[in-house]
């Protein structure tokens, strides 16, 4: 050992004698950091179609190149937006009740720093829900009397009912504003003229089918 030293000294005197110094031992160069890039991704949404008075649901999907794309996706309708977090890629999202026709649905995912974000729309259709009318009418009036109709629409349905009354020297039409199912009255002129008096009911709501009853009313 001592033996080793002493030529390890005597080798580095001889070549400072000679104008040479030893080269420094040799260090390792530093290792950059791995960096990886956010993977892209795809997303698509879609809604089944409703009859209106039903909850309308996105079902949103979320594919990545690469893996399974977590995070969360915003969905909005109108003027709502709803959160809602991926599980498995996926996410289902309630938009609750839409009005009747085609609405315009928008997920957004907001990635992260693994997933790119990504969005998709698609069309939320709501058909209208069936109606059907009851009317109330009086079977017979004396002549020179009025006749009360009463309408009623059935499922709490919304909407303009027009009333028309065609007879003996009468043509009479009226149209009134149906609330929440509630039922109206319409009541008609004098019914001046004996004979058969035909009142015609149409109901036109904007998520309900339009619905039509025809009665008779005798005027003796």
């Amino acid at each position: 050992m001592l033996r080793k030293s002493v030529v390890a000294t005597m080798t580095a005197l001889a070549l400072a004698g000679a104008g040479l110094v030893a080269a420094p031992a040799a260090t390792a160069a530093p290792v950059a950091a791995a960096s990886y890039a956010a993977v892209s991704t795809t997303t698509s949404v879609s809604v089944a179609k409703v009859t209106y008075g039903k909850a309308s649901k996105a079902v949103v999907s979320v594919k990545a190149k690469a893996g399974t794309a977590t995070g969360t996706v915003t969905v909005k309708v109108g003027k709502k937006s709803v959160k809602a977090t991926l599980k498995s890629g996926k996410a289902t999202v309630s938009l609750g009740k839409l009005a009747a026709g085609k609405t315009k649905v928008t997920a957004t995912y907001a990635g992260n720093a693994s997933f790119k974000a990504s969005s998709a729309s698609a069309t939320a259709t709501v058909s209208k829900a069936s109606a059907k009318t009851t009317v109330t009418a009086p079977k017979s009036v004396k002549v020179g009397k009025k006749a009360t109709i009463k309408v009623k629409v059935s499922k709490k349905a919304a909407g303009k009912v027009t009333v028309t009354v065609k007879g003996k020297r009468v043509n009479f039409k009226k149209t009134v504003t149906v609330k929440a199912g509630k039922t109206v009255k319409v009541t008609t002129p004098k019914l001046k003229k004996k004979g058969t008096y035909k009142v015609t009911t149409s109901f036109k709501g904007a998520n309900h089918t339009a619905a039509k009853k025809t009665v008779k009313v005798k005027v003796k």
